[in-house]
């Protein structure tokens, strides 16, 4: 159960990360929000475009000045990851090329991943592939719950999640 402040959940004290994918292909404008634990555990936020499998525009912090930061950015270079800490860009790799792919040359996008796993690792993420595990972190055919721009979802029942459920 989480805090309730003036009628708003206070998730950014709540020790989850709010994970927000937002459609972007122009189809259905399509926004849903979950929340994630054992992610970032520092304030900050991580965004990407190379969201299995629908490339939507996926963003998860802990902190919505983060977000929106990162979100912004994500939008300035087209797509590819972004890593945000205390409202600044830490790290980037563009994807300018349908937000999945660059024409920079390995080398510069190696380094660029690599500074991305670094500061997701900075901000508390802790996986073994760091890039592979968020930008699953939306595929609908994975086990056992993911985020689609639909909503949450039990991959194994096809269920949509409500984030905000009343106990009587």
């Amino acid at each position: 159960i989480l805090p309730v402040k003036n009628g708003i959940v206070d998730w950014e004290n709540s020790g989850l990360a709010l994970v927000v994918v937002m459609e972007r292909y122009g189809k259905n404008g399509n926004i849903a929000y979950g929340l994630v634990e054992n992610t970032l555990t520092k304030k900050g936020a991580v965004a990407t475009t190379w969201a299995h499998d629908h490339h939507n525009v996926m963003v998860l912090g802990t902190s919505a000045a983060d977000m929106v930061v990162a979100q912004q950015r994500l939008v300035e270079i087209q797509g590819g990851y972004i890593v945000v800490d205390q409202e600044r860009v830490v790290a980037e790799c563009p994807l300018p090329i349908g937000g999945i792919l660059s024409a920079a040359p390995l080398s510069v996008l190696g380094a660029e991943l690599k500074a991305v796993r670094k500061a997701m690792v900075d901000l508390g993420y802790k996986n073994m592939n760091e890039i592979m595990s968020f930008s699953t972190l939306s595929l609908p055919v994975s086990p056992a719950i993911k985020i689609t721009d639909i909503g949450m979802m039990d991959t194994r029942t096809q269920a949509i999640i409500p984030v905000i459920a009343r106990f009587k």
